[in-house]
């Protein structure tokens, strides 16, 4: 009875050791075989015109399996789709490989049109600690350059605590450096001092100091200003392309495109900080206490769905 549990014992392993062995060597499960399919599909998007898909499928299975043939199609795709982001990042995969005809001819196109059009974002994680990033929105890792088109980014990153998004312009061909905020101190130890109740003025003193209050409209009014001249710079520039191109394409329409699409950039980030400003001035307003000499206070105190104007005198 023992040597037949052996026996069958001996066979469930053998069987799960080959059903391992032919989960393994399925279609699709190896590298080779999803860059295969990567290739198929970004050679479906290009008969279909669609050539920034093509270049990212095409990409994607060069990362996958390295293959010449396909980082030259995905360089030939990345410059039709005039896609600078994955232009330069397959540029610098294309400089390691061996020289040849066709693609040193692709990967001259590629620089041509790319030139000058990218910077890069260095973010500086504090000694001995990770930190996460985001660009515009979007996470990239922090170990690595990120690529971006020259113009004005929203770079937020976080070590320890809260991120902390800042507005970085990125000149063309140039290195921009965010250095993520220093941890933040321990706190001291508690004190054997005993604490001194406060008098009753100073217990209905609470509230958002005034100097908040103003530092935050005067930084609303200062953003809505760059916001709007930010506004009226995009649609000059837009009129100019369309008068100058729309019908009589010349030699500067791709730089007056270029123009275009970074002041547009730039006047969606300026956006969204007016509005993050608008809002933080708008919640410094509702909690803003005045305090006069004598204990009469004038603050806006929340209430149901709005607020109200309180004014008392304290004694």
């Amino acid at each position: 009875m023992r040597g037949r549990f052996r026996h069958a014992a001996s066979l469930l392993v053998a069987v799960l050791l080959l059903a391992g062995e032919a989960s393994a060597q399925r279609p699709g499960s190896t590298d080779a075989a999803r860059a295969r399919d990567a290739f198929e599909r970004g050679s479906a998007a290009y008969r279909l015109g669609d050539y920034a898909r093509a270049a990212a499928e095409y990409a994607r299975a060069d990362a996958l399996d390295p293959n010449p043939a396909a980082l030259r199609a995905a360089l030939d795709a990345a410059t039709l789709a005039d896609d600078p982001v994955l232009g330069e990042e397959l540029i610098e995969r294309a400089e390691h490989l061996p020289a040849d005809a066709p693609g040193a001819k692709t990967l001259d196109a590629a620089r041509a049109r790319f030139a000058h059009r990218t910077g890069r974002v260095v973010v500086r994680c504090p000694a001995g600690r990770a930190c996460l990033a985001t660009m515009d929105g979007v996470a990239f890792d922090p170990s690595q350059p990120k690529i971006v088109v020259a113009g004005l980014h929203t770079v937020a990153v976080q070590s320890d605590g809260a991120p902390e998004p800042r507005i970085v312009n990125v000149a063309a061909d140039a290195v921009v450096e965010v250095v993520a905020p220093a941890p933040a101190p321990p706190p001291p130890p508690p004190s054997a001092k005993p604490e001194v109740a406060p008098t009753p003025h100073e217990a209905k003193s609470g509230g958002v100091p005034p100097v908040v209050f103003f530092v935050a409209l005067g930084a609303t009014v200062v953003a809505g200003g760059v916001t709007t001249w930010s506004a009226l710079d995009t649609r000059s520039q837009h009129a100019t392309f369309e008068n100058e191109c729309a019908t009589h394409p010349t030699a500067s329409c791709e730089s007056l495109h270029s123009q275009g699409e970074s002041a547009q950039t730039r006047t969606n980030v300026l956006l969204a900080v007016s509005g993050v400003l608008a809002v933080t001035t708008a919640t410094a307003g509702l909690f803003v206490h005045w305090g006069g000499t004598h204990g009469e206070t004038i603050a806006l105190v929340p209430s149901g769905p709005g607020a109200t104007l309180r004014v008392g005198v304290g004694f």
